[in-house]
């Protein structure tokens, strides 16, 4: 047996290093193409030089040939990435994931965007289709040029599909998914709200303003006044607070809000006479970055095109950049663009009523493949106003209507900006673009700034004096519809304000008429606007480095009250000694105001807010909870309720007490304990709970999320970081600024450009995870590449 032992051991110990052998030429066999001369069917000589960090320069004498070569290297270096894209808002990730992802796909199918891109590319104007189609060349030949498929899925063993041009719009889907309640989650709320409370509740919880508004035109909107009734059925609530929270401590989740934040000076304010631009996109962070980093460099008639800034892997565009003429940046608009109908359903739900008369609703058939199982067929229903996505609470149907579902919600004049010569001439493209509509600002070499709305925007008509389009409505009376688009030129628009500032961080950009044709979709609490606004004012002349200074920009102004709240009304000295809160009295006091990562007190303040909106509207809205409908959770609402529960414990109506506390200071009392003793059980005591404990970021790559033992090889470093929600710098542990972008544009050089987890998606690649670190510690790095490091020639194939 020993003799055998032995052999055993040897046997071993020569196979894993064989087997590690192999598994490393096998990964290193799919990284991307980065030095080498390949002759493909591109239509003009291209070449691509990387610097040390990955940043790719693309030259050709052509645009097709440029959206060739970035397909050839998004393929190479993103394909997986791009895989995801596109299969998320198509429904068809069980294809590689099998039986978990079968309920997703069934969801998100019922939107069927598969169908709607085949049918909306033939829409797409010439020049787009061709530097679409050869965009799709590009990738088909960059990952068929792969030694081996990239190495995920070598992981799940399943080979990757050739792409096709409507996938590009697939992925401008897959964005509206994350930047849009794609099942009008926020309106099913509201809706359940108003209908279980009645108007006055509902006005209170969904107000209007508050004292953030931070607007670029100085409009306020008021508070909703505390209701003169209580929350009803008070008595018949489960008011234990021992039950799983929806909000965890250590999960930024809860806060998050995809957005950005985006903002320019003009040339009277700006250290170089050229208008000034920042921009920092606040998506859900990953290994891959959602963003490419490229430059372009192609010839227009007698111009040459030179324009840098990031791309976005499965599509052909420069999404944000600036070409020396114009810089752009977005954020999310949070306008309302899309209605619930409630469906007045007759002939035993087969039909419901139209202002034309009752039609039938219409059934398709959708076929789910299942990786490994057996095909899934749904059935999706659908009215005039568009698909059937749920049910209200008295079980009628609710139809969707939005703006992704129609022709005028897609097209690639985002391709258009690379040209554009003026602040002017780049309004004027923004207000024909098809994309989830975002606030994009505009600066220029001449001085000039300007907002608008990029993006398909409904216009709205009800016969009510009263209408409401933020709760699902019926329409079969012709109350509420739908009458086409704004043009061009009846879309909002601010151009060269006085005060030389534009800034937006998805609160309320404008009021008056032109909110009135935006609506209201769920904006963000304009604290982090307005703190951006005050850092606007605060000079009068700025550098790139002012600029990212406000993009790094953590004062806790936001809870600056909720700090005031527990140090002068809840410590008392009685209560300290009762509790023997002393330790904690001292981390208050020293609090820093600050989202640092050495703060303790900071953990303890925030912490403490979010136990109170979470005890309070589990007691206040406990008679919704309690009713027939689905799971009811604050999420969809959480940061407008900020104001109605705050004027709450300011006021603390005896008519709204709450239930199970002899009032309401005893309920903050209680709260403060809770939200102690959760840290201390999470972290041992206090000292050790300081906010970057709490706030580590943990970038990680989809699969490594699947297979933890991947850890090592795919995610970034886990490292703390300041920042958080309701201030300019945006952070948490998977979330945050996705690209941190300041430019002047004709100033390139001094321009800053940064992003997390670096360029490329393979974990051997040389610059695997380069710039991650400036990201992290805010610290400025060049939007211009370095010099050239490695170069990939693209040559065209002889003709006959």
């Amino acid at each position: 047996m020993m003799i055998w032992l032995l052999r055993i051991i040897k046997l071993t110990a020569i196979l894993v290093p064989l087997l590690c052998i192999l598994v490393y030429f096998t990964l290193n066999s799919s990284k991307p193409t980065l030095n080498a001369e390949i002759t493909t069917p591109i239509p003009e000589l291209t070449t691509v030089e990387r610097d040390n960090n990955g940043i790719a320069t693309f030259t050709s004498t052509s645009r097709e040939s440029i959206a060739y070569a970035l397909g050839f290297v998004h393929a190479e270096e993103r394909f997986f990435q791009m895989d995801l894209l596109r299969k998320n808002s198509a429904g068809e990730l069980s294809e590689l994931f099998g039986t978990l992802a079968v309920d997703f796909d069934s969801k998100i199918r019922v939107h069927q965007f598969r169908k709607r891109a085949t049918r909306y590319l033939k829409d797409l104007p010439q020049d787009h289709r061709q530097i679409l189609e050869q965009y799709t060349k590009g990738v088909n030949a960059g990952l068929a040029n792969l030694t081996v498929k990239p190495f995920e899925y070598l992981i799940l063993n399943t080979a990757p599909t050739d792409w096709k041009a409507e996938d590009s719009l697939l992925v401008l889907y897959s964005m509206y998914i994350d930047l849009q309640h794609q099942f009008g989650d926020r309106e099913q709320l509201l809706g359940k709200i108003k209908n279980h409370f009645g108007s006055d509740i509902y006005h209170f919880l969904n107000p209007a303003g508050s004292i953030w508004d931070a607007s670029i035109d100085d409009t306020r909107f008021p508070e909703s006044p505390i209701p003169t009734q209580g929350f009803k059925s008070q008595s018949t609530a489960n008011n234990s607070l021992d039950t799983a929270p929806y909000y965890v401590l250590s999960n930024n989740h809860h806060e998050s809000l995809p957005g950005s934040n985006s903002w320019v000076v003009s040339g009277e304010l700006s250290k170089t006479k050229s208008a000034m631009l920042a921009n920092d996109m606040h998506l859900g962070i990953r290994v891959p970055n959602i963003w490419y980093r490229a430059g372009f460099r192609y010839p227009i008639n007698d111009r040459k095109i030179a324009i840098d800034g990031v791309t976005l892997p499965g599509t052909p565009a420069m999404v944000v950049g600036s070409n020396r003429q114009i810089a752009w940046g977005f954020t999310n608009s949070y306008g309302d663009w899309s209605d619930l109908i409630v469906l007045n359903t007759t002939d035993k739900g087969k039909s419901y009523k139209t202002p034309s008369g009752n039609k039938p609703i219409i059934k398709e058939q959708e076929i789910i493949k299942v990786k490994g199982g057996a095909d899934k067929v749904i059935t999706i229903s659908s009215s005039q106003w568009g698909p059937i996505i749920g049910y209200d609470s008295n079980g009628n149907p609710l139809s969707m209507r939005w703006t992704a579902h129609d022709p005028e919600g897609m097209n690639f004049n985002l391709l258009n900006l690379e040209t554009a010569l003026s602040t002017e001439q780049a309004i004027n493209i923004a207000h024909t673009m098809a994309i989830p509509a975002q606030n994009i600002v505009i600066a220029d070499n001449q001085g000039q700034i300007a907002w608008t709305i990029a993006g398909p925007m409904p216009v709205k008509e009800s016969s009510l004096d009263s209408p409401d389009w933020e709760t699902p409505q019926d329409w079969s009376q012709g109350d509420y519809r739908w009458l086409g688009y704004f043009s061009s030129e009846e879309k909002p628009t601010v151009m060269n304000p006085s005060s030389n500032r534009v800034w937006t961080g998805n609160s309320r950009v404008v009021g008056n008429d032109m909110y009135k044709k935006i609506g209201n979709g769920g904006y963000a609490l304009g604290a982090r606007s307005l703190q951006i606004k005050q850092g606007l004012f605060a000079l009068d002349q700025f550098s790139e480095q002012d600029f990212l200074n406000i993009q790094n920009d953590n004062k806790a102004l936001f809870l600056t009250r909720w700090q005031a709240l527990i140090n002068d009304e809840l410590l008392t000295p009685d209560f300290v000694s009762e509790n023997q809160l002393e330790a904690l009295k001292l981390h208050i006091e020293n609090w820093q105001q600050r989202a640092s990562i050495d703060s303790v007190g900071y953990t303890i303040v925030r912490a403490f807010r979010v136990e109170v909106r979470q005890s309070m509207f589990d007691i206040l809205l406990a008679p919704l909870k309690n009713t027939k409908t689905s799971k009811v959770d604050i999420h969809p609402i959480r940061h407008q309720i900020e104001t109605p529960m705050w004027a709450i414990l300011t006021s603390k109506p005896e008519h709204i007490s709450p239930t199970g506390f002899a009032n309401w200071n005893d309920f903050l009392e209680q709260a403060l304990l809770r939200t102690i003793k959760k840290l201390k059980d999470k972290h041992g005591s206090l000292d050790n709970a300081n906010w970057g404990t709490i706030n580590t970021a943990k970038v990680q790559h989809p699969l490594s999320k699947a297979v933890p033992a991947l850890s090592w090889l795919l995610d970034m470093p886990s490292m703390p970081a300041a920042g958080d929600s309701y201030m300019p710098r945006v952070q948490g542990p998977d979330f945050g600024s996705s690209e941190r972008f300041v430019v002047s544009p004709g100033h390139e050089e001094s321009a800053i450009l940064h992003m997390p987890s670096g360029q490329s998606g393979h974990p051997l690649s040389p610059y695997y995870g380069n710039g991650h670190k400036n990201w992290i510690q805010g610290t400025p790095s060049p939007l211009l590449p370095g010099s050239t490091e490695y170069t990939l020639t693209l040559t065209p194939k002889e003709r006959d």
